[in-house]
Formats: C-alpha cells, structure tokens, sequence
C-alpha cells in the first residue's frame, strides 16, 4: 500500500466496493526513530493513496486510526469531534493519515481505537 502505482493497479484489476485499512506501523517506540519513514509511509501517506483509489472507483473507505492521535489527558472517554493533539511521531502520523483521508475522500470513515485483538 506505500506504492501509489500499485494500489491503482490493484483497484483497477479488483475493482472493489469497499476497502478497510488494517494496515499500520505499529512500534509507537521505534517510530520516533529508526522506523520514524515507515511510520509515515504506512500510517500517513498510503491511507492517502487508499483513500484517493477508493475514490476513484467509487469504493467506500475505511480505516482504522488510534486514540494516539490525542493528547492522553482527558479522563473520561474521547469524543469524535474533540481537539487531536497527538503526543508522538506514531499519533502524529495516524493523524496526518486521517486528515489526508478526508481530505481526497470526505466519505471516508475512520475508526479510532485504543486496541485491537487478534
């Protein structure tokens, strides 16, 4: 998902009606260094080439983000429409991903969690 070039092949050959983004750098430590273009190659800028394919072929979109993408200091559960402030690479990243998501798709759903389980 981090070639533009083969995801548009992919559309094109699959033609698919939905597209949920599983995918995700996920080593909040090393993100901040030695897998820091990862991070963003994963968690940023292929959500955008997903989100803009999806929109090309007329295919809903989803993907899957994180409560990184906040500061952490709210004792109470987050709310969709509250302030992000991302505290590291790995939120800033998820973030960045979200924003660029809505931005070449507004239909795209995003869902936020703080786990998941496999």
């Amino acid at each position: 998902i981090t070639d533009v070039q083969a995801v548009d092949r992919f559309f094109d050959l699959q033609k698919p009606d939905i597209c949920i983004n599983c995918a995700a750098y996920t080593n909040v430590e090393d993100a901040e260094d030695i897998g820091k273009q990862l991070n963003y190659s994963v968690n940023h800028i292929a959500v955008g080439y997903l989100a803009q394919s999806c929109k090309k072929h007329n295919a809903g979109f989803i993907t899957i983000s994180t409560d990184y993408v906040f500061k952490g200091q709210k004792h109470e559960g987050y709310l969709e429409n509250d302030s992000k402030n991302p505290l590291n690479d790995y939120g800033r990243a998820k973030d960045q991903g979200e924003n660029l998501a809505l931005e070449l798709n507004p239909k795209s759903i995003i869902i936020r969690t703080s786990r998941l389980y496999g």
